[in-house]
């Protein structure tokens, strides 16, 4: 089985049109953490399938939104 990658990020709203840099830097992040030594960051998330998930944040008002994403078998992610 392989590895899920995932980023969790709070925003402080509940209002979904309030997510926006929420929602950028949970991208960035995986980017980051996707990135091949070869590659850019940007690109390490092209033509990738994210889940998304958005729970109440139980520590503070607003949400936790989570991007993740699971690898194909057999597809190697340097990290």
């Amino acid at each position: 089985m392989t590895e899920r990658y995932s980023v969790t990020v709070a925003a402080s709203s509940e209002q979904a049109k309030d997510w926006g840099r929420a929602l950028a830097d949970a991208v960035s992040y995986m980017a980051e953490h996707l990135a091949a030594d070869d590659e850019t960051r940007h690109e390490s998330v092209f033509d990738k399938d994210f889940h998304l998930r958005i729970l109440p944040n139980p520590r503070a008002d607003g949400v936790e939104i989570t991007v993740s994403w699971d690898p194909p078998d057999g597809e190697d992610v340097q990290a």
